[in-house]
């Protein structure tokens, strides 16, 4: 968990120049960027981690470099998770970590 962490802050640090401990959607500029981070974390709350995986996958195909910053913070959000709450929704540290 805590290497997942530190590559997010360090990706965010190199390529978004964010300097931060704790990576929250706050630090996002773009509002609709925060709309789509928000449904997503709300979709991992109602234990649909994995159609939410399935919309992170489908956001990241167009290549925008917008969507890098969703990306990092939706597996900050699960790096957060408990593992029994992950397992419980057919997912796991190792799924964060691919």
């Amino acid at each position: 968990m805590r290497l997942i962490k530190e590559m997010i802050r360090v990706v965010l640090k190199l390529i978004f120049h964010i300097y931060t401990e704790s990576p929250t959607e706050e630090m996002l500029e773009d509002s609709e960027v925060k709309v789509t981070l928000n449904a997503l974390l709300d979709m991992v709350d109602e234990r649909k981690i994995n159609e939410a995986e399935n919309v992170v996958h489908e956001i990241t195909e167009n290549g925008e470099y917008k969507n890098l910053e969703t990306v990092l913070l939706f597996y900050s959000y699960l790096n957060e998770k408990p593992d029994g709450f992950l397992q419980k929704n057919n997912f796991s540290q190792d799924e964060v970590k691919e």
